[in-house]
């Protein structure tokens, strides 16, 4: 994290091929963070960039530094270690790491898509009598909405999507009542479910093993031999679709 304004080294994912400092204001700098989304001025144009370092190497000076234009995402969107990580891959792979960080981070997250937020309406109070058959006579899709909450046992928060549905009413049904005082509305963070369509839980893994051929034993007896000796290594297996290449890995690994 930042305190008071400072600098920051971004790596624009423009293709630029290095990082650029700029400063940080003080209203983004408790914000800002390694692995951060930014928007930056570049040239003249408007750019998204990644920080991979907070502060600079000094090669400029500050004054002269731009300022950034904010901040894309309320979180990183790639971790410490995945900065280091996609720095060795730029370096092994003989590639530009802004090319990797694109990789590493999902296009809807750099395009600016928000976390998912999910919208909640508790009854705030219970209207009186003479409130309510005013309420019947004047609003009776309001009074409909009133009265399904009052009468719950328990009181709570509905998501505002069930109450649309369930008491088949309008969404400015909903807004008159938030602004009359008589519902509350919050707002929550709904985590995304990878493979929630209600297939991924039918997914089975065998828990038996499997006996290797001859040739697979002597790849994987050759695999465990290099990472026993320590050190890098690099070993190719040959082989069709099916041939059991994945289950010579499991077996070193195990």
């Amino acid at each position: 994290m930042l305190g008071e304004e400072t600098t920051v080294t971004v790596l624009p994912l423009s293709g630029v091929g290095r990082g650029l400092a700029y400063r940080v204001d003080e209203k983004l700098s408790g914000q800002v963070q390694v692995g951060s989304l930014v928007r930056i001025p570049l040239g003249r144009r408007s750019e998204l960039g990644v920080v991979v370092r907070l502060g600079d190497d000094g090669q400029f000076e500050r004054k002269r530094m731009k300022h950034l234009y904010g901040l894309e995402q309320p979180f990183p969107v790639v971790r410490e270690d995945g900065i280091r990580l996609a720095e060795w891959m730029a370096g092994y792979y003989s590639c530009g790491m802004e090319q990797v960080l694109e990789v590493m981070i999902p296009r809807a997250v750099r395009r600016g898509m928000r976390q998912k937020e999910e919208r909640f309406l508790a009854l705030e109070q219970v209207p009186e009598a003479e409130e309510l058959e005013q309420l019947a006579r004047r609003a009776p899709q309001q009074h409909r909405v009133v009265s399904f909450l009052s009468q719950q046992a328990i009181r709570k928060a509905w998501a505002r999507g069930l109450l649309l549905k369930r008491l088949k009413v309008s969404a400015t049904v909903l807004d008159g009542l938030v602004e009359k005082g008589l519902l509350k509305e919050t707002r929550e963070a709904a985590e995304r479910v990878a493979y929630g369509d209600g297939t991924g839980d039918l997914e089975q893994i065998s828990t038996h093993g499997f006996t290797l051929t001859e040739e697979q034993a002597a790849a994987a007896r050759q695999i465990q031999s290099s990472l026993e000796a320590g050190g890098f290594g690099v070993h190719l297996l040959h082989g069709v679709t099916g041939s059991g290449k994945t289950e010579v890995y499991i077996q070193a690994i195990r």
